[in-house]
Formats: C-alpha cells, sequence, structure tokens
C-alpha cells in the first residue's frame, strides 16, 4: 500500500478532506444534494523552520487539527440542518464570519478543558483512591493510565447511542474507506470503496490511543510530593506527548514492517467502535471530498507505473483535461526545438511523421490481431460452451430414454406374468370342472374317491359315514340334505365339490330307483 499523504475526519452529515495546505468539506444537505466547499489552510507559525522539526511539527498538527476539525464540523451542522433563521439572513458575512470564529474559539477552549478534566485530572484521583493498597509509585502511574483508557472507551461506547454521532460514524468508516481505496491502487469509485477497509493506521483514534500509552511512560517520570504539582506537570506534558504520539502514527501511515504493524494492532482495534460502516449515498460524499483537493487518477499512474514500469492512465491536469506526463512532454518539446542526432528541425519533424505514420500503421495491425485473437478465443469459448450443453442434453435425453424404455419392460413383463397367472388358473378351474364332471359322469367308486380327495380333512369323517350309508341303500335328498349340511361353504370351490357331490348322489339315487 502506497500513502498518498491525505487524510480527513467526519462531521455532520459529510466529510472532510486535506491534502497539503488544502481542505474541502462535502456535506449532503437535506434535499440529497451533495455541497463542497474547498479552501486553503495556513498553518499555525508557517515560515518557522522549528516546527518542522520532529517533535515539534506533531504540537503544531495537533493544534491544526484542533482549529480545521471544530470549524468544518460547525460548518457542516449549519449546512445539515434546515434553513437559516431570518436573523442568521439579516447579518451581514463579515459579521456572521467574527460570530462563528468567536463560536469556534469558546468551543475549542470548552472542550480542552472538558477533556483534561475527564481524561487527565479524574483519573489522577481516582488512581489515589488505591494509595492504601499500592504502596508503588509505579504501580500507581500504572493504574491511573488504565483507569484513563477505560474511560475513554466507555465515553466512545457512550456517545455511540446517539444518533447523530452513528451516522458520523458512519461517515467516519468512509472517509477510511475511499482513502485505502486510492491508496491501494484502485480507481475511487464506489464499488471499489466499498469492498475497502475501514481501519487506517493513520486515524486519530490510534493517535489518541497512543497519547495516552505514551502519557503512562512518561508519567512514571514525575517524582514530586505536591497534588497540585503532580497536575500541573501531567498537562505541561501533553504536547510533548502529542508531538511523540504524531511521529508513531506518522511512521505507522508510512511503514508496512511487521514490528510497526503489530504496535498499530491495538488503535485499529479500536477503530471498531468510532467507524461504522457506510451506505452508498455516504460513500459518494466522501469520494467528492476526495476529489476535490486529490487527483486520484495521476496517483493511480505513478502507482501503477513504479509497479510495472508502464503507464496505465494520462495525468489530468487541474482543469480536468487528460494529457501526456510531464517527462513525456519535455521529452516531445526537446525533440521539436533541437531536433534528433543533428538533424535539422524540419528533417527531424519530418522523420517524425513518417515513424508516426508507420507506428500508427503498426499498431492498426496488432488492434486487428489483438481483436481476431480475442474473436477467435471467444468463439472457441462458445463452442465449447456450445459443445458441453448439447452432450448434457444428449445425456439426459437418453438417460429420458432409458428409463421409458425399463418403464415399458417392466410392464410388458407384468403384464406377460398377469396373462401366465390368469391362463393357469383358467386351466386349473378347467381341470376341476372336467374332474367334476368325470366323477359325474363315470359312476364308479373310483369317482367317489376322486370328489372326496377335494374335501377338507375335518369334514372327510362325517362324509366317510354317510357316503358307505349310501352305497349300502338308497339314498332320499332329506338324507343328502344333511351331507350338504356337513359340508362348509367358504369359497367357490367348496361349491364346485358340493355340486360335484350333489350329482353324484342324484344319479346314484336314479340308478338304485331304476334297479
Amino acid at each position: 500500500m502506497k500513502g498518498s499523504g491525505i487524510g480527513g475526519q467526519a462531521v455532520m452529515e459529510g466529510v472532510m478532506m486535506k491534502n497539503g495546505s488544502k481542505y474541502a468539506v462535502a456535506v449532503r444537505k437535506p434535499d440529497g444534494d451533495i455541497v463542497v466547499d474547498t479552501q486553503k489552510f495556513k498553518k499555525t507559525g508557517e515560515g518557522i523552520k522549528l516546527f518542522d522539526l520532529p517533535i515539534f511539527r506533531g504540537i503544531i498538527a495537533f493544534i491544526d487539527s484542533l482549529r480545521l476539525g471544530v470549524g468544518t464540523l460547525m460548518y457542516s451542522a449549519d449546512l445539515s440542518t434546515e434553513e437559516e433563521e431570518e436573523e442568521d439572513k439579516k447579518k451581514s458575512p463579515e459579521a456572521k464570519k467574527k460570530e462563528d470564529t468567536l463560536v469556534m474559539t469558546l468551543t475549542v477552549i470548552f472542550a480542552v478543558i472538558l477533556a483534561i478534566g475527564i481524561f487527565m485530572i479524574l483519573p489522577y484521583y481516582l488512581s489515589q483512591l488505591l494509595k492504601q493498597v499500592i504502596t508503588s509509585t509505579i504501580l500507581l502511574t500504572l493504574c491511573e493510565g488504565l483507569i484513563r483508557i477505560i474511560l475513554f472507551i466507555g465515553y466512545i461506547v457512550a456517545i455511540s447511542c446517539m444518533k447523530d454521532i452513528k451516522r458520523v460514524f458512519m461517515y467516519h468508516g468512509a472517509e477510511h474507506k475511499s482513502i485505502n481505496c486510492v491508496e491501494s491502487g484502485l480507481e475511487l469509485t464506489v464499488a471499489n470503496v466499498r469492498k475497502s477497509s475501514r481501519r487506517h493506521k493513520r486515524c486519530g483514534t490510534s493517535f489518541l490511543l497512543v497519547v495516552m500509552l505514551i502519557s503512562i511512560i512518561l508519567f512514571m517520570f514525575i517524582r514530586v510530593e505536591t497534588a497540585w504539582l503532580r497536575i500541573l506537570l501531567r498537562l505541561a506534558l501533553i504536547p510533548v506527548i502529542a508531538g511523540i504520539s504524531y511521529e508513531f502514527i506518522r511512521l505507522a501511515g508510512k511503514s508496512d514492517s511487521a514490528f510497526v504493524n503489530i504496535l498499530s494492532k491495538p488503535g485499529l482495534a479500536l477503530q471498531g467502535l468510532t467507524t461504522s460502516e457506510p451506505d452508498d449515498s455516504m460513500i459518494e460524499v466522501a469520494i467528492a471530498s476526495v476529489e476535490a483537493v486529490f487527483d486520484w487518477r495521476k496517483f493511480l499512474a505513478d502507482y501503477d507505473k513504479k509497479a510495472t514500469g508502464k503507464e496505465k492512465y494520462d495525468v489530468l491536469s487541474e482543469d480536468g483535461k487528460t494529457e501526456k506526463p510531464a517527462e513525456d512532454k519535455a521529452d516531445d518539446k526537446t525533440d521539436e526545438e533541437t531536433g534528433s542526432h543533428g538533424v535539422s528541425k524540419t528533417g527531424n519533424q519530418n522523420q517524425k511523421k513518417a515513424g508516426n505514420k508507420d507506428k500508427g500503421k503498426q499498431n492498426n495491425q496488432k488492434n486487428k490481431d489483438n481483436n481476431k485473437n480475442k474473436n477467435n478465443i471467444k468463439n472457441r469459448d462458445n463452442d465449447d460452451r456450445n459443445n458441453s450443453k448439447n452432450k448434457e442434453n444428449n445425456e439426459n435425453r437418453d438417460n429420458e430414454k432409458n428409463k421409458d424404455d425399463n418403464r415399458n419392460r417392466d410392464n410388458l413383463k407384468n403384464k406377460d406374468n398377469k396373462n401366465r397367472d390368469d391362463l393357469k388358473n383358467k386351466d386349473n378351474k378347467g381341470n376341476r370342472d372336467n374332474a367334476g364332471n368325470k366323477a359325474v359322469i363315470d359312476d364308479t367308486d373310483d369317482a367317489l374317491d376322486f370328489t372326496l380327495e377335494k374335501i377338507p380333512a375335518s369334514d372327510k369323517e362325517v362324509l366317510n359315514d354317510t357316503v358307505q350309508k349310501a352305497e349300502k341303500e338308497v339314498v332320499r335328498p332329506a338324507k343328502f340334505a344333511g351331507v350338504r349340511e356337513a359340508i362348509p361353504v367358504e369359497d367357490e370351490e367348496d361349491d364346485e365339490i358340493l355340486k360335484a357331490l350333489d350329482q353324484y348322489f342324484t344319479r346314484k339315487n336314479n340308478s338304485s330307483e331304476d334297479k
């Protein structure tokens, strides 16, 4: 990741971006329009070389961030609310500017006093309550630092419950995402910003955490007995702590070493509380703010050139027109004025025209070849897809056909089995009928035996006695009725047997009467 040098902060319904001495505030108004205000920022102590040295530049950066942050926050609050009141409209621009300056100054003073009271004085007195248990000054200072960090985290969690602060944290996420998008070498679009990280090593949240950690170390060296003097020395060390913290954040933004990344982890984790995922409308505001102060297309062109050695983007001029990089324009100017290898200016121009013409032909031919190759590859891919699709369709048809054939074969097989069973049953029935008829027609003892074989064993004893009596004497219908009552009729087969016996005894009776 390459550092872009831009920084920013979230404001009410908007994002402020700063690049060098130029900053812009983009705010979404209640009617949905995005208003972008671009201004020059004059650094505190500008021109003083002492303020360019380490530590000192951090102190100045801390002061300037308070000035710029409060001012842009008030500006955004005015734009994000409804229309100005009638009294404000009547005021002249000069009077309104003086009033805003006064309000901003008072706000900064109040914020600083409040921060000192909550995060400096309160932790000190809370840690002094532990003196009865802890006698070591170093341990008491360590406890004071831990109390300060707990109060800071609790403060963030508490304000994050407010509706307006929740939206500020979402814009804070949009600010980080847009900067990470550019520094990752991606074009500044809503889609690319959306997938970028909402954590950044140069964030103010990380800066405040580093301030608290460094204060623990420095406060351990304060060895005075008077309470008010200890507090005074702590306040006096705040600029020094801010300067040291600034140098670390500055180093973290430029370095990708494993050691620096490990030290940056706590600050990145804490940003999970101060940033939230933005929606696309918030991302649009952040992009508008970045584009007002930063030429990301030129940055990406340099980014790609360093990575690959080739230009990927044309450089955009300040008026938004595309132009060649400065080094290419310088080379063209040199060739135009002095010629090349001692050739006159006119001859050089002719050579350049001819060369450009040949180069244009070569480029055209190259483009044709590239287009042809692309079309061939595209056609090949289409053929492969069509072949795969046809193959899949053929396999599906074959599978369906096989399923239908199997179903038809099973149906035919079942039908044949059913027909065979029907024929078998029919043959069996026919055989039984023939046997019964034979028993009736053939008036012999064998016919009687065949009939008796068809009768269930449980009924045979009763029938045998009756038949034996019938052999000896003429069987009358009344006698035969007793035989029929002795045989249970359970199915069709039993009924056939009874019919056969009925015919047998009737024939037997007729024969006896004839005799």
